[in-house]
């Protein structure tokens, strides 16, 4: 979970841009000046200032704007726009740890004082929690408290960005054990982050944050999402939603059923009922697509497969087509179809490129196992191609290089011998074409 709280930070300073960004622009929306009592010197203090600001020389900068914040602290909220600016700079520059603390502490001063005089909108809000997390993630209650406040007003009008903060947050709180942040809580507060995305997503529909910030919670979240978790989670929101609201129930078994899928965990007797609710309410594409895995996964490959087809059929062009697709492929690698396997591998990855690693591999181990060949020779170059389609599956998806490096460890062993292809006289050529369904030329191995 570290790890994966480590690599976001990039992602995670790509989104605190734009909310710098946005934070800029409705600064220079058009806003009363406060000259204070003595406005000679206070357009005095901004103008020197302001010049060491956009040459970024932060160290005049702010001498010069402490001036405006004790001459004129009202004048207007851009000048506790640009402080953060200036703090944040001369925080990162500095090497003492107390000194470094002081000046955090001074940077939340800035922002308590810009809400104070200008109000707690959600653009302040946004960006003071968001330096919380950068520089007091050994408090993280601290960011918690200042983005939930804009979570519980804004909801599903929070921007992607505020809501994965949220949920860091609270993974940080996690980490150091905070009282009443346990498992359960972590799995609670996934789904209702995973909900206001949603909303948000529909209100933002062309933003990119929006799709970073979705896979950014879905990476804070599995860890805490082991299938007894979530047969334990599934139980209980099962038996608590109401049922006279049959909208209400539908839209949350939908859910929990969605992150079912997701993470494999369909040999429950909590997903059966879930899946029976959620197919008699509402025939769907994706509810044939979870009766199909959990046919395959109660190895009833032919069931699983008229699901899969099913959920192919209903959905057409949709979205999800992908992954329906590439259920259908298992589902015939698992009952032996293999060159139906490779083919719905083959549509899968040309309906979703993200589907192309797991699509690989399972045309990897379709012709591994396809047996075709004239005799027990010609068969072991299917294991040559085998492992060409593995190394496609890394190079396509890393999340998949543990499962393809399995696999190539035991596809080489079959490999033919140089013994073998000096005897056939196959030393000095560069390849083999294979026939039966596969129809594909092969490199010659020659280590």
């Amino acid at each position: 979970m570290k790890t994966a709280i480590t690599n976001s930070m990039k992602h995670i300073k790509i989104i605190a841009l734009f909310a710098i960004l946005a934070g800029s622009v409705f600064s220079a929306n058009a806003q009363k000046e406060d000259w204070g009592t003595d406005s000679l010197e206070c357009k005095k203090c901004l103008s020197l200032y302001n010049e060491p600001l956009k040459n970024k020389n932060y160290a005049e900068a702010l001498i010069h704007w402490r001036g405006v914040i004790r001459v004129c602290p009202k004048y207007k909220e851009s000048v506790y726009i640009n402080g953060a600016i200036i703090y944040r700079s001369i925080i990162d520059a500095e090497k003492d740890a107390a000194v470094k603390d002081k000046l955090i502490d001074t940077l939340a001063w800035v922002y308590e004082k810009r809400m104070e005089y200008f109000g707690r909108s959600n653009e302040a809000l946004e960006s003071y929690g968001n330096d919380m997390i950068r520089y007091r993630q050994s408090t993280p209650s601290v960011a918690y408290k200042i983005i939930k406040e804009l979570v519980d007003r804004e909801q599903g009008k929070a921007s992607c960005a505020a809501l994965m903060r949220y949920y860091q947050s609270l993974v940080l709180m996690y980490r150091k054990k905070e009282p009443g942040i346990d498992n359960n809580k972590m799995v609670e507060e996934y789904f209702k982050t995973k909900e206001l995305l949603e909303q948000s997503i529909g209100n933002n529909p062309n933003d990119k944050n929006c799709t970073l910030a979705n896979e950014e919670v879905d990476k804070y979240g599995m860890p805490f999402l082991p299938c007894d978790k979530i047969y334990e989670y599934a139980k209980t929101k099962f038996n608590d939603v109401p049922k006279d609201n049959k909208e209400v129930r539908l839209n949350e078994m939908k859910k929990l059923l969605s992150v079912m899928n997701k993470r494999n965990c369909n040999d429950n007797e909590m997903y059966d009922k879930i899946l029976a609710e959620v197919l008699e309410a509402e025939p769907s594409a994706d509810g044939f697509y979870s009766l199909g895995l959990s046919m395959n996964n109660k190895k009833k490959y032919a069931e699983a497969n008229t699901n899969f087809k099913k959920a192919i059929e209903l959905c057409g062009d949709c979205e999800k087509n992908g992954e329906y697709l590439l259920g259908a492929a298992k589902a015939n690698l698992n009952s032996g179809n293999y060159s139906t396997a490779a083919s719905f591998a083959r549509q899968a990855m040309a309906k979703d490129s993200k589907q192309a690693g797991q699509a690989y591999l399972i045309i990897a181990q379709a012709i591994a196992r396809s047996g075709c060949g004239n005799n027990s020779f010609e068969q072991k170059f299917n294991y040559v191609l085998a492992v060409e389609y593995c190394q496609k599956a890394k190079a396509a998806d890393g999340s998949v290089a543990d499962e393809a490096n399995r696999l190539i460890g035991s596809y080489r062993g079959n490999f033919p011998t140089k013994t073998e292809l000096f005897d056939r006289s196959m030393h000095d050529k560069e390849s083999f074409q294979i026939g039966c369904w596969i129809n594909e030329s092969v490199r010659i191995p020659k280590d």
